[in-house]
């Protein structure tokens, strides 16, 4: 159906003492009292504050640890090294030691990453992502709507086509309310809208260890720079909520049910934004939470609805220009089974234009090893 930063690195480096190999309502999705939508095409090029506006390192100031908010100590479901697509595997062959040294040869590949679980490779050496990240190790995966699962297909989510990806990192959890604070505080981030003009609407209440929402892609994009980090790609956040197996939800094919996400009202009583990774059993293959509902995320990419058709095979970065920005997941508002599918693309009345806030709109951060 075609339907602050830490003035530590984000990455430690690991001694390795032996290793043999190192190296997703009747409208689907519609929002409650959510009108009807086009997605445009993004292909016009555009002026927009992207050029104005400049991120600032971050300073003496910055926070003395980067957190995106809380990490829970269970991250059930990830997985390790990757074989292809549809294929995972768990720890290599060989033992893994946090003592010692490296055996000095550049012997991993961050494009056919064996590094093992919780590693990735940064070219050289097999190294873990900060302890608020998890680790999505290099390969090819899948992206887009997959009709052999999913039956809720949208036309921008075609074709089906196989990504390589280099080795990365992604938050565990959205950034929440309480980690984007201490931004504002150091300065180098501006204070979340409280009332957006476009919808005439007042921001909602996301406070503490919620996500939070209501800030543009540019604030989003600032954010992760003063942590040293970036916003992911569009295709670095689909491989991270779905692994390299093309399965329609970040936990798999199993039909959704509220314990998985934070989503629909109707089903599930959901009723605003829950404190981040309040839905484990929702986890990605990797461990990242909230893939699927409690609020949509910015994503680096300028929004085009033919992007698929002929975007290149290995890191594929976006469209070079455009008229909005892409985000994916979705909210609390939107319906179950629509709105957890990881192939989901966001609707243009959610992010409209990078410098317009969204009610629901929130973001993670990503980082190279």
């Amino acid at each position: 159906m075609r339907t602050p930063m830490s003035a530590q690195s984000p990455f430690l480096i690991l001694g390795l003492a032996s290793v043999a190999a190192c190296f997703s309502a009747d409208k689907p999705g519609l929002p409650s009292g959510a009108g009807d939508s086009t997605t445009g095409s993004g292909e016009a090029s555009t002026t927009s504050a992207s050029t104005s506006q400049t991120s600032t390192s971050p300073t003496s100031t910055s926070p003395t640890s980067a957190s995106s908010g809380t990490t829970p100590s269970d991250s059930s479901g990830a997985v390790g090294t990757e074989t292809g697509p549809g294929t995972t595997d768990g720890d290599p062959d060989g033992t893994t030691s946090t003592a010692g040294t490296t055996t000095g040869t550049p012997a991993c590949d961050p494009l056919d990453d064996s590094c093992g679980k919780g590693l990735i490779c940064d070219g050289a050496e097999c190294v873990a992502p900060a302890e608020d990240m998890v680790a999505v190790p290099g390969g090819p995966f899948m992206m887009g709507c997959n009709e052999e699962v999913d039956d809720q297909c949208n036309d921008d989510e075609y074709p089906y086509h196989e990504v390589l990806l280099s080795s990365f990192a992604i938050d565990r959890n959205e950034v929440t309310a309480d980690a984007y604070a201490a931004c504002v505080d150091a300065g180098e981030c501006p204070a979340p809208a409280t009332f957006i003009e476009l919808y005439q609407s007042d921001c909602p209440n996301s406070s503490g260890d919620q996500p939070v929402v209501c800030v543009d892609w540019f604030s989003a994009r600032d954010y992760c720079e003063w942590l040293g980090r970036r916003l992911p790609t569009e295709a670095e956040w689909e491989k991270a909520a779905r692994g390299p197996d093309g399965r329609r939800y970040p936990w798999g094919n199993r039909a959704a049910t509220c314990a998985d996400a934070n989503l629909d009202s109707s089903a599930c009583g959901a009723a605003g934004f829950l404190p981040v990774g309040s839905k484990p059993a929702g986890a990605s293959p990797y461990g990242a939470l909230d893939m699927a509902g409690n609020a949509f995320e910015w994503v680096a990419d300028w929004y085009e609805a033919a992007y698929y058709v002929g975007s290149p095979m290995q890191d594929p970065q976006g469209p070079a220009n455009g008229t909005r920005r892409a985000a994916r997941s979705s909210s609390y508002n939107y319906l179950l089974s629509f709105g957890s599918r990881v192939a989901f693309r966001t609707p243009d009345y959610e992010t409209p234009a990078p410098d317009v806030p969204g009610t629901v709109v929130g973001f993670r951060c990503a980082a190279d090893p």
